[in-house]
């Protein structure tokens, strides 16, 4: 399974070396005044603005930030209420730190933008839905390099 790094990957290399997939004429894109989106499996060139329109939806599985044993996550039971009560705190701290971190800008709760993250309980997951820019930042922040 590849991640958006790589497509962003990809769309830089072509873009860098002008190579055109379809054999027509190389466009000429300014440095920061468009973003390429992939839809339906075909990169395209678009302006900022539109490419921050397109929302991307992913789940992330948050078992092991979320995870049920008590405020400081022993082993200690307490109880499936206490437990499912404790993991919903857990995961609306995380929902609250990727809003304040990852673009806060692109956040409906925040007023400002489109972007939604929810916890859905069953799958121990947040279902994140935002521009692809702000999930390749939401990824590199959930899986810093090892050093």
């Amino acid at each position: 399974e590849s991640h958006l790094g790589d497509d962003v990957a990809l769309v830089t290399l072509l873009m860098a070396n002008n190579i055109s997939l379809t054999g027509s004429q190389p466009i000429e894109v300014k440095e920061g005044s468009s973003s390429c989106i992939i839809r339906d499996n075909i990169i395209q060139v678009v302006s900022i603005e539109e490419a921050s329109k397109v929302l991307v939806t992913r789940a992330y599985d948050v078992r092991d930030l979320v995870g049920q044993g008590g405020p400081f996550n022993t082993l200690t039971v307490w109880g499936p209420y206490a437990d499912a009560q404790q993991t919903y705190v857990n995961a609306q701290l995380l929902v609250d730190a990727i809003q304040k971190s990852v673009d806060p800008t692109c956040w409906k709760d925040t007023g400002k933008g489109t972007g939604t993250v929810s916890f859905h309980y069953p799958t121990m997951t947040l279902i994140v839905r935002a521009p692809s820019e702000v999930h390749a930042e939401l990824y590199d922040k959930m899986n810093p390099p090892i050093k």
